[in-house]
């Protein structure tokens, strides 16, 4: 059997922890920020 490819539009918007866990940004803090709490 083949192997898998990656799915690179996750790819680029993740990393994997060494335990196997997903890391990725925060949603709704890229832009527009003036109003948003700094929270």
């Amino acid at each position: 059997m083949p192997k898998l490819k990656t799915q690179k539009g996750i790819a680029k918007r993740v990393r994997v922890t060494k335990n196997g866990k997903l890391m990725r940004a925060a949603a709704w803090k890229s832009h527009l920020l003036e109003h948003k709490s700094k929270k």
